[in-house]
Order: C-alpha cells, then structure tokens, then sequence
C-alpha cells in the first residue's frame, strides 16, 4: 500500500470498458481496498486464510490478490487451464475460489469448498 500511496495518480492499469481503454491510478486501486478486504472478512475469511484464484491473467485478478494480502491471507495462483483433479488437490486446504472459467466453476461446485 506503501507503493500505491507513493505513485498515487500514476497509472496502474488500462481496463477496456465498453470497448475504450480506461486508465486506472494507484489511488483509485488503493480508495477500494478497504472496502475488498472488508468484504472477504464479512466471508468469514480470517488471517492466514489462503485462496485459491483460477482467472486469466487480468486486472480484477491482481485486485483480488491485493486483497487477500492486505487482510492478512495467503493466495494460491491456480492455471483456469489446469484440471479439475489438479485444482482440487491445490485447494483441500483454501478458502475458496474465484474463477472466470465456466467449467472449472461447475466442477468445483460439485465438490465441498467453503466459498466460491
């Protein structure tokens, strides 16, 4: 957060909405961060919680990531094109999952993980 504060309206990322690139600053990353943590605690994710996150390689993933730092946790960086058995064996032992591969979403689903 240290960095985020130092670089404040610098850019962090370019994100395409409605087919334009938008500029996103450190402080607009940092100004959600509150409200990100305060949101996995209201989970029931605790300190040295670990996550499990099968995305893309995108914005929201970094911002999720961020997250789970800053409220003290632990992330697991999970390939969307990895296997289900191969997923499920990282994640025994996680919070949860975030994903925006549909199948991966199905079969995890399927099986007993605290959150999706």
């Amino acid at each position: 957060m240290h960095q985020a504060r130092r670089l404040g309206d610098r850019t962090l990322a370019l994100v395409k909405r409605a087919g334009v690139w938008e500029p996103i600053t450190w402080r607009q990353s940092l100004e959600l961060m509150p409200a990100r943590v305060m949101g996995l605690f209201a989970l029931g994710f605790q300190k040295g919680d670990t996550v499990g996150i099968a995305s893309r390689t995108r914005k929201e993933w970094s911002d999720a990531d961020l997250a789970i730092l800053a409220a003290g946790g632990v992330t697991i960086g999970l390939y969307p094109s990895a296997s289900l058995p191969e997923i499920i064996h990282k994640l025994i032992d996680t919070f949860g999952i975030s994903s925006d591969n549909v199948e991966v979403q199905g079969g995890i689903n399927s099986h007993s993980l605290q959150h999706m």
